[in-house]
């Protein structure tokens, strides 16, 4: 999750979030992150339903709390499992189980705004319409307008091709071809700034990253393991891999 850059009463406690070019850490908000760290950190016999034993905050986040007692939230609208919307509203997946335990335990009340799209989400944020996203890879365009805290769990990334056509690995093996993404996600950002050779076709979903794969209107699509494994199987099994 992120907080928004200027909640310097908070701040101290998210300078963390290090995404390297396998893996990306997805973030939680500096409260929201003590309040649940015990779960994320996979401390034996730790009970989520039990209260908490102390959670330490300063006098300025103290402070922060009561004057910001309800807290905006932005969600990828189609990250499944990790981070969505299902189909009756509601905020689900593994990062709204984790903002629901630590919301609870110190005492805030999340709001959903809901978008159509990542992209939009990421509009929200630059434009102050929003407080919070519940998961989010930290990346150099994202440190200008969020702040960022200690990681909750980490990601690998997959590049799916068409299931008949042998492919390269790696970047270089993509240069000259279209690669579907999710436009304003992660790999859309990092291969704007460092493979622009890269032919992107922006997205709104991996769902949608993956379909564009397999009806030839992308050569590959960057993707992440958690989103992609159920939906391969379900949707697209001996079409593309």
């Amino acid at each position: 999750m992120f907080m928004r850059s200027e909640r310097y009463a908070l701040r101290h406690a998210a300078k963390q979030g290090i995404v390297t070019a396998i893996t990306g850490r997805v973030s939680a908000v500096a409260l929201l992150w003590l309040a649940c760290q015990p779960l994320a950190s996979g401390q034996q016999n730790f009970d989520a339903r039990a209260p908490t034993r102390h959670i330490e905050l300063t006098a300025q986040e103290q402070q922060w709390l009561r004057e910001h007692p309800v807290l905006r939230l932005g969600v990828d609208p189609d990250w499944r499992p990790v981070d969505f919307i299902d189909q009756n509203g509601e905020h689900a997946g593994i990062a709204a189980d984790y903002l629901k335990l630590a919301a609870e335990r110190i005492g805030v009340r999340v709001v959903l705004v809901k978008e159509r799209s990542w992209a939009q989400v990421l509009d929200a944020a630059r434009e102050r319409r929003l407080d919070i996203i519940s998961g989010i890879l930290r990346t150099p365009e994202r440190e200008q307008f969020l702040a960022f805290s200690h990681p909750f769990m980490t990601v690998s990334w997959v590049v799916l091709g068409p299931a008949d056509q042998p492919f390269g690995v790696g970047l270089r093996a993509l240069r000259g071809h279209t690669v579907a993404v999710v436009e304003g996600g992660y790999a859309h950002d990092r291969l704007q700034r460092e493979q622009p050779d890269i032919k992107q076709l922006a997205l709104r979903s991996e769902a949608e990253a993956v379909a564009a794969v397999a009806d030839g209107r992308a050569d590959a699509a960057i993707c992440q393991v958690p989103a992609v494994t159920s939906l391969v199987g379900d949707r697209f099994l001996g079409r593309v891999r």
